[in-house]
């Protein structure tokens, strides 16, 4: 399950900044796709071509790749980036031809990623890097909390489990009780930060809290990864 989870980098349109966060390969119909979340690509178009940097064992690659989503109002937070080379079986995390739809609340999850933004106790860079220079993601888990009902289409799933900058992107595997097996079910898009009351003065203000301090994360469903590519990738 490890393998086909690769930390990625995004540079937007300008290269004045750019964004990290975690990818993964899924095949669907016979053909493979990198999957990540929408938000990291905030400055470009659908059909643009993206120079997008991805960790691959102890090298960093550049490959330049042109990315899909739906920019709708009732989109995911999903974006989808079709692979022309042949990838090895090995490589691949999930397989999107069988995605679990039947899940539960409370059922377990599982999920795979690069936070940005933890340092150990020296203070510096956080990452899971072997004696041959190897990058591995992190793994984490949860529960499945529910929807958000404030998506009409149900496309949002909550999870109970922290989530940091870095682990946008990151596939969602679920244990299913309904069904007795496990599978791909969603991609981790971002925290839910936490409105708090701060004092000035005689007046309190609300602010929201950056440190994700709920416990609970979003989750776009994946089937919307299989909607992105029958309508929109030629």
């Amino acid at each position: 399950m490890v393998s086909g989870v690769y930390r990625i980098e995004v540079s937007d349109k300008n290269n004045t900044s750019s964004y990290c966060g975690t990818a993964f390969i899924a095949e669907y119909k016979h053909k493979c796709y990198l999957i990540t979340a929408k938000h990291l690509f905030l400055t470009y178009s659908l059909a643009d071509s993206v120079n997008i940097k991805i960790n691959e064992g102890s090298k960093q690659n550049s490959y330049k790749m042109q990315v899909y989503f739906d920019g709708t109002p009732e989109s995911s937070d999903i974006a989808v980036l079709p692979i022309f080379t042949h990838v090895e079986r090995q490589n691949i995390a999930c397989d999107l031809d069988t995605p679990l739809t039947e899940v539960k609340m409370g059922d377990p999850i599982l999920y795979l990623g690069f936070p940005s933004t933890l340092t150990t106790y020296e203070n510096v860079s956080f990452n899971t890097v072997d004696r041959s220079g190897n990058i591995s993601p992190l793994v984490k888990r949860g529960y499945f909390s529910g929807y958000d009902y404030r998506s009409t289409k149900n496309s949002i799933a909550i999870f109970d489990t922290q989530n940091t900058s870095g682990f946008s992107g990151s596939p969602v595997f679920v244990y299913s009780s309904t069904l007795n097996k496990k599978g791909i079910f969603a991609v981790l898009t971002a925290g839910v930060n936490a409105n708090i009351k701060v004092s000035e003065g005689h007046n309190l203000k609300t602010v929201t809290d950056m440190f994700y301090m709920t416990g609970l994360s979003y989750g776009s469903l994946i089937g919307y990864a299989t909607l992105i590519i029958d309508n929109l990738i030629k």
